[in-house]
């Protein structure tokens, strides 16, 4: 289980570094979302 997550983490990271892109376009979702939780 540990191994799987260390490898989540790895490829999260080469994700980040490849594509900032991608990751700030899942940023503004999640913000998004936040952002209308916190008005209701």
């Amino acid at each position: 289980m540990e191994y799987q997550i260390k490898l989540e983490a790895i490829a999260l990271k080469v994700v980040v570094i490849k594509s900032p892109r991608f990751l700030s376009g899942i940023l503004r979702m999640v913000f998004k979302i936040k952002k209308e939780e916190g008005t209701e």
